[in-house]
C-alpha cells in the first residue's frame, strides 16, 4: 500500500533538516577549530 504524498513529503522535509543540521555542527566544529588555533 502507497504512503500518503503529505507522509513522504514531511520525511523527505525531516532528513533535509537532519542533514542541514549536521552540516551546520559540522561548519561550527570547523570554526571553533581554526578560532582555537589562533
Amino acid at each position: 500500500m502507497p504512503r500518503p504524498i503529505s507522509v513522504l513529503l514531511n520525511g523527505d522535509f525531516v532528513s533535509r533538516l537532519r542533514t542541514k543540521t549536521t552540516l551546520i555542527r559540522a561548519i561550527l566544529k570547523f570554526y571553533v577549530f581554526c578560532f582555537e588555533d589562533l
